[in-house]
C-alpha cells in the first residue's frame, strides 16, 4: 500500500510541476498577448491618424495654400482629445498650429516648437506626396512625444508636412483601459527605449528589449519571485509596448509541491493501512450496493452528458467555460459553435484559445471572467464581436461556480452566455429616436395628445408617446375653452363614444392673453382596463389660419390687379405641364375661357400654335427653363383664335418658383395681342417702300427733264450769246465783257444742271452698272473737295450684276455716307468697298479717317424698324436697307474714323 501511495504521490508531484510550469508559460504568454494588444491599439490609433491626415491632405484650401481656411477646417476636424494639427514647410518652419490662433508668424510658431521639426526637411525630400504617411517621434524635451505626418504637394509644387500630434495623455488613457483589470505594470516606449507613457504613471523609466519583435526579458531575479517584462515592438510606430509582471520561482514551488505531496502520501499510507485492516470485513456489502448505485449514476451521467452535448452544439447563444485563478490567469476551456459564429469565425478552431479571438474581445472577456471568478456572483456587460463592417453588439453574462474537479482550489470555474443583441439594440435606438422625433415634431406642429372617458368634465392631457399622462408641461384645462365651444365639444365626444365612431371637433382656447387660439381635435375609441375611452390629438391651427387669410387677401388683390391689365397674365407649371392661373383677359385674346385652357394645359395650348412657329415656340420655351431670377424671355408666335383666325401674340416669361435643387418649377408670364400692331407696321413698311420707289421715280423724271429740256435750253442760250457776239462785231469794251460774262454764266448753269441731273439719277447706273456710276460719282467729289476716295469692287460682282433695286439702294447708301464724311468727319481719305460676304449676301463698307461717331447705331432685320435717332440721311439709308431685309451699322473704326457696314441679299 505504501509503495502504491508513494507512486501516486510521485505522479501527483509530476502533475503539480507540470501545472506550475504550464501556468508560468501561460502567465508569460498572457503578458506578451497584452503587450501585443497594446501595440495593436496604438497602431490602430496611428493608422487612424494617418488616414485622417491623408483625407485632410486632399483639401482644396491646402492645395491652394489658403492657410486661414485650412486652420478653420483643421480646428473643425474631429480628433481624439488633446491631439492637435501642425503644418510645416520644406524649411522646417511651422505655418499652421491649431493650438494657436491663425495669423501668428511662422517664425514665432517655430520658436515655440524648437527642436520638434528637426527631421521635417528629410521627410519632405524623401516622402511621397498624398500618401505613405509615417510616424514622427519628437526629440526629448520638445513637448510632445509622438505624431503622424503625411507629405502634401501644393498646386505650385511646394512641399508641406501635415502633422497630427498625439498627446501622451491619450496613450496613457489607452494603457488605463487595457490594464484596468490587471495587476501588471503597462508602458509604452519610443524607439530609443525611453518610456513615454506608463500605468501606473511613473512606474517605468527605460527598457532594454532585445532585437526580436516580441518576447520576454528578465528584469530583476529574486529568491522566491522574479520580475520579468514582456514586450512587443510595433512595425508602424517603431515604439515598444511593455508589460512588467512578477512570477514565482517555478522550481521552488515545484519542490514544495513534491515534498508536501510525498510526505502527505506517506502519512496517508500508514493511516490507510491501519484502517483497511479494520474495515475490510464490514465493507463488502456496502461496496456492492455502492457499485450498483455508481452504475446507475454513470448511466444518468451519460444521459445528462448527451443532452448537454446536444444543447451545447445547437444552442443559438454562445456558451463558454473558463478557469480563473488568483494570479490573474484566465484560461478558455471550451466554447460552443455559436460562440465562434458570433465572434466572426464560421468554423470553430481545433482548440479553444484566446488567440482565436480579436485582442480587444479577448481582453474584455478575460477581464470580466477574472473579476467575476474572484469577486463571486455574476456579471453582465455589452461587448462588440466580429470583424470591421460586421460588428455585432452582444450581451455577455458570466456566472462563477466552485473550483472544477481535479484542479487546485485557487482555480474558479466561470460559465458564460454570449447573446447577440445587435438587432434589439438597433430597435431600441430606433424606438428612442422615433420617440424623440415624435415629441419634437409634435412640439413644432403644435399637436397636443388627449384622452377622455365618459363622465369626465375635462380632457386628460398626455405628453409621452406611449400614452403616459403628462405631469411636467402645463397645458390648458377645460376652463380655458371658449364657453361657446365647450358644450358642443362634450356633445360630440359623448356621441362618438356611444356610436363607436371617430370624434371630430373644433374649439377655441385662450392662451393666457386676450388672443384666442384655434384647435381642431380628432380621436378614436380605445379600450383601457376593459373600459372604452376616446384618445386623440389637438392640432393648433391658429398660425395656419392667419397665413391662409393673408394668402387669400394677397391672392384676391393680385387677381383684381391682374384682371384690370390689358395683357393675359398666367402662371405655367413646368412639372405638371399645366396652367395654374389665368386672368380674365384670356378670353378676349384667345377666345377660350380660363377653365378650358387650364384643362388642356401648356401642351394642349401648343396644338393651337401655327405650324411654322412650332420650332421657335419650343426653343424659346426651353430657354425659359435656364433663366436667372429677374431675367425675361420673350417669344412671338401665331395662335389660332377660337373664331378660326390666326392672331399674332407676344409672350414674356420670368421665373416664379424653384425647387430645393434650384430648378425652375413655375414661370410667370404675360401674353399680348400684337396682331394690329404688326399689321400696322407691315402697312407702314409697304408705304415706306412705295415712297422710296416714288422718290426714285421722281428723281429719274426730274433728272430726265433737266437733261432733255433745261440743259438743252441752256445750251441754246449759250449758242445764242456766242452768235450775238459775232453779229455785233466791234463793240464797247464794257458791253463785250458783259456779253462774255453772260456766256460763262450760261455754260456754268449748264454744267450745274447736268451735275444735278446725274446726282438725282446717274444714267450710268441703269446703263452700265453700279461700279461705273460709283467711279463717276467718286471722281466728281474728288475734283470738288480734294478728298481722296478709293473704290474697290470685286470682279465677281461685275460678272453678275445685282438687281436694279439693290444697286440703287447701295448707291444711295454710298452717296449719303460720302456726303456725311465730307460735311461732318473732317477726313482726308475715304475707302469704299463692295464684296460678297457669302454666296447670297453682299457686304458694303464705307470707312473714313475722320473724327468718328459719338455712339454706335445699328439696324437688323429682327428690329423691324429703321434708325430714327439721327438725321433724315441716316434714316433714309437704314430704311432702304430694311426694305431689302438687310442690316446696317455705323461704328467707330479701328485706328480712328467711322465705318458704315451694310449687308443685303445679292438677289432681293
Amino acid at each position: 500500500m505504501a509503495a502504491a501511495l508513494l507512486v501516486v504521490g510521485v505522479a501527483l508531484s509530476a502533475e503539480a510541476i507540470n501545472r506550475v510550469l504550464t501556468r508560468t508559460s501561460e502567465h508569460r504568454r498572457d503578458a506578451v498577448e497584452l503587450a501585443r494588444a497594446m501595440s495593436m491599439v496604438t497602431d490602430r490609433e496611428a493608422a487612424v491618424a494617418i488616414a485622417r491626415l491623408t483625407t485632410l491632405a486632399a483639401l482644396p484650401c491646402l492645395r491652394e495654400e489658403d492657410f486661414a481656411a485650412l486652420h478653420t477646417q483643421l480646428q473643425a476636424t474631429a480628433r481624439p482629445p488633446g491631439n492637435w494639427f501642425l503644418l510645416y514647410d520644406d524649411t522646417g518652419q511651422i505655418v499652421v498650429d491649431t493650438l494657436h490662433p491663425f495669423g501668428m508668424s511662422p517664425a514665432h510658431l517655430s520658436r515655440n516648437r524648437t527642436g520638434m521639426m528637426a527631421s521635417a526637411p528629410d521627410f519632405l525630400a524623401t516622402g511621397s506626396a498624398g500618401g505613405g504617411g509615417r510616424m514622427l517621434w519628437f526629440p526629448p524635451g520638445s513637448g510632445p512625444e509622438l505624431g503622424a505626418q503625411v507629405r502634401v504637394t501644393a498646386a505650385n509644387g511646394r512641399h508641406y508636412g501635415l502633422v497630427e500630434v498625439i498627446q501622451v495623455g491619450h496613450l496613457t488613457d489607452i494603457l488605463k483601459s487595457l490594464g484596468e483589470d490587471t495587476p501588471w505594470t503597462l508602458g509604452f516606449a519610443d524607439r530609443g527605449g525611453r518610456i513615454i507613457a506608463a500605468q501606473p504613471t511613473g512606474s517605468l523609466d527605460i527598457i532594454h528589449a532585445g532585437p526580436e519583435q516580441e518576447g520576454t526579458i528578465l528584469v530583476k531575479p529574486g529568491w522566491t519571485t522574479t520580475r520579468r517584462m514582456a514586450f512587443h515592438r510595433s512595425a508602424l510606430t517603431e515604439g515598444t509596448a511593455v508589460v512588467r509582471f512578477v512570477e514565482s520561482d517555478p522550481i521552488l514551488i515545484s519542490a514544495g509541491y513534491v515534498v508536501g505531496i510525498i510526505a502527505f502520501m506517506l502519512a496517508l499510507a500508514k493511516v490507510m493501512d491501519s484502517t483497511i485492516r479494520h474495515l475490510r470485513a464490514d465493507i463488502a456489502r456496502p461496496v456492492r450496493k455502492l457499485e450498483s448505485a455508481l452504475r446507475f449514476a454513470s448511466f444518468r451521467r451519460s444521459d445528462a452528458e448527451a443532452r448537454l452535448a446536444g444543447f451545447w452544439d445547437h444552442a443559438e447563444d454562445g456558451l463558454l467555460i473558463a478557469h480563473a485563478n488568483r494570479d490573474g490567469n484566465v484560461a478558455l476551456v471550451a466554447a460552443n459553435p455559436a460562440f465562434w459564429r458570433i465572434a466572426g469565425r464560421p468554423e470553430p478552431p481545433e482548440t479553444a484559445d484566446w488567440m482565436a479571438l480579436a485582442a480587444q474581445e479577448a481582453a474584455a472577456l478575460r477581464a470580466g471572467i477574472r473579476r467575476c471568478g474572484w469577486e463571486g456572483g455574476s456579471a453582465t456587460f455589452i461587448q462588440s464581436f466580429g470583424a470591421a463592417g460586421h460588428l455585432r453588439q452582444c450581451e455577455v453574462r458570466l456566472t462563477a461556480s466552485g473550483a472544477p474537479h481535479g484542479t487546485p482550489s485557487p482555480v474558479r470555474r466561470v460559465f458564460g452566455i454570449v447573446r447577440d443583441v445587435t438587432q434589439q439594440t438597433r430597435s431600441d435606438a430606433a424606438l428612442a429616436e422615433s420617440r424623440g422625433q415624435l415629441r419634437q415634431a409634435r412640439s413644432v406642429a403644435g399637436i397636443v395628445p388627449w384622452r377622455w372617458t365618459s363622465g369626465m368634465g375635462d380632457l386628460e392631457w398626455l405628453d409621452q408617446p406611449d400614452g403616459e399622462p403628462q405631469g411636467t408641461i402645463p397645458l390648458p384645462g377645460m376652463r380655458s375653452v371658449h364657453p361657446a365651444d365647450r358644450d358642443a365639444m362634450l356633445l360630440e365626444l359623448n356621441s362618438a363614444l356611444r356610436s363607436g365612431r371617430a370624434a371630430h371637433f373644433e374649439i377655441r382656447i385662450c392662451d393666457g392673453t386676450s388672443a384666442l387660439r384655434f384647435y381642431v381635435g380628432s380621436g378614436g375609441i380605445v379600450h383601457q382596463d376593459g373600459h372604452p375611452c376616446l384618445t386623440g390629438v389637438l392640432v393648433d391651427l391658429t398660425d395656419r389660419r392667419k397665413t391662409e387669410e393673408g394668402r387669400d387677401q394677397a391672392f384676391d388683390l393680385f387677381a383684381r390687379i391682374a384682371d384690370t391689365t390689358s395683357s393675359v397674365l398666367y402662371i405655367r407649371d413646368i412639372v405638371e405641364q399645366n396652367l395654374i392661373y389665368l386672368n380674365r383677359r384670356v378670353f378676349a385674346v384667345t377666345g377660350y375661357d380660363a377653365e378650358t385652357l387650364s384643362k388642356i394645359g401648356s401642351q394642349g395650348l401648343r396644338l393651337l400654335v401655327h405650324p411654322a412657329d412650332i420650332e421657335q415656340f419650343d426653343r424659346t420655351a426651353a430657354m425659359a427653363l435656364s433663366l436667372s431670377d429677374g431675367a425675361e424671355a420673350k417669344r412671338v408666335f401665331r395662335l389660332k383664335h377660337h373664331d378660326g383666325r390666326w392672331r399674332w401674340l407676344q409672350a414674356s416669361e420670368t421665373v416664379f418658383a424653384r425647387d430645393k435643387a434650384g430648378n425652375v418649377t413655375q414661370l410667370l408670364g404675360s401674353l399680348q395681342d400684337i396682331t394690329e400692331a404688326r399689321e400696322a407696321k407691315q402697312g407702314l413698311r409697304k408705304i415706306s417702300a412705295q415712297l422710296l420707289h416714288a422718290q426714285d421715280h421722281e428723281r429719274r423724271r426730274i433728272a430726265r427733264d433737266l437733261h432733255d429740256s433745261t440743259a438743252q435750253l441752256l445750251a441754246g442760250a449759250s449758242m445764242s450769246a456766242a452768235r450775238l457776239q459775232s453779229l455785233l462785231g466791234d463793240m464797247p469794251q464794257p458791253a463785250e465783257e458783259e456779253l462774255r460774262r453772260l456766256g460763262d454764266l450760261v455754260q456754268q448753269s449748264q454744267r450745274e444742271v447736268r451735275t444735278v441731273s446725274y446726282l438725282l439719277h446717274p444714267p450710268l447706273l441703269d446703263d452700265v452698272g453700279f461700279r461705273a456710276a460709283l467711279d463717276w460719282y467718286a471722281g466728281g467729289l474728288m475734283k470738288q473737295t480734294g478728298i481722296a476716295i478709293h473704290v474697290h469692287i470685286t470682279d465677281a460682282i461685275m460678272e453678275q450684276r445685282p438687281p436694279r433695286d439693290v444697286e440703287i439702294a447701295l448707291f444711295r447708301v454710298v452717296q449719303e455716307a460720302l456726303s456725311n464724311a465730307i460735311r461732318h468727319a473732317g477726313c482726308a481719305t475715304v475707302w469704299v468697298s463692295l464684296q460678297p460676304e457669302d454666296e447670297q449676301t453682299l457686304l458694303l463698307m464705307v470707312r473714313d479717317d475722320g473724327c468718328g461717331m459719338r455712339r454706335e447705331v445699328s439696324m437688323h432685320p429682327a428690329h423691324g424698324r429703321a434708325i430714327t435717332e439721327f438725321g433724315v440721311g441716316i434714316f433714309g439709308m437704314s430704311e432702304r436697307i430694311r426694305q431689302l431685309n438687310g442690316s446696317l451699322s455705323i461704328n467707330d473704326a479701328e485706328g480712328g474714323g467711322t465705318i458704315v457696314i451694310a449687308t443685303v441679299k445679292a438677289q432681293a
